[in-house]
Parts: structure tokens; sequence; C-alpha cells
């Protein structure tokens, strides 16, 4: 983002591995600052609240990490804050058919349709929409 143009890059990661990565491929761009933290953690939150409008953020990107926070919607109210008056948050999470377990194996349930005799296999996704959050 920095080599596009921004004032000034923070980039914040609970994996000091993920973090040395990004320094070591960052190396050259000093204005990057990195720093580890928890963003389920609402006091590392709080110390990332602006003193000022000027100090926030325009854009906030997270690339498959918001899938694993189990408040999200508290996430998404402590970020809030943190964004500029019209700022955007872009995210990217993995589909759960991808996470789902994969030791379950396939079940035989009835036709679906009508016009099918035989039975369908498929795997089970147990509470797949359980994640589904009311952010009202």
């Amino acid at each position: 983002m920095h080599s596009q143009g921004a004032a000034s890059v923070r980039g914040i990661d609970l994996s000091e591995k993920m973090l040395s990565r990004a320094l070591h491929m960052s190396a050259a761009d000093s204005a990057i600052v990195y720093e580890c933290g928890d963003l389920g953690d609402a006091e590392f939150l709080r110390r990332l609240l602006p003193e000022s409008n000027f100090n926030r953020y325009d854009i906030i990107i997270s690339a498959l990490a918001l899938h694993y926070f189990p408040n999200l919607p508290h996430l998404v109210k402590e970020e809030h804050p943190v964004l500029k008056p019209g700022g955007v948050s872009v995210f990217t999470i993995e589909h759960p058919i991808f996470t789902a377990p994969s030791d379950l194996g396939l079940v035989e349930i009835p036709a679906l349709r009508r016009d099918r005799k035989e039975p369908a296999r498929v795997q089970p996704l147990n509470d797949y929409q359980a994640g589904a959050w009311d952010f009202s």
C-alpha cells in the first residue's frame, strides 16, 4: 500500500513469524510499521483508537483472519471508530466448505428431486450457518 502512495501503513498480526516475513519482504520500506497484537483483545483494540479524526485510517484490510474471531460483531464495533468517515474495511475469509471437517465421509439422503430415484451422496456440514451474525 505504501508503494502505491499511502502516507503510512501499519501491519498487525498475531503471528511473530508472519510479521518477520512481512518485514523481510518490505525491508526497503521504512514507512511501514509492524506490530504484534490480537485484534480479539479489547485492550489492544482500544490502543489503536486514534487521538483525533486526522489519525484515523482510510482503509483497513484483513486477509483470511475474520473467520477466526469468536465475536465478530464486537470486533466490527471496535474497528469502526478507527476508520475515517467514509473509510472502508476490506476483508477476505475462507469459505466454510474449506474448513469443514473432512473426516465425516459421505452420507446418503433420500432423493431430493422427484425425477431421481437413487439417494444423493453428500458430505454433511453440521452447523454450516451457525456463524451467521446479526450486526443490527
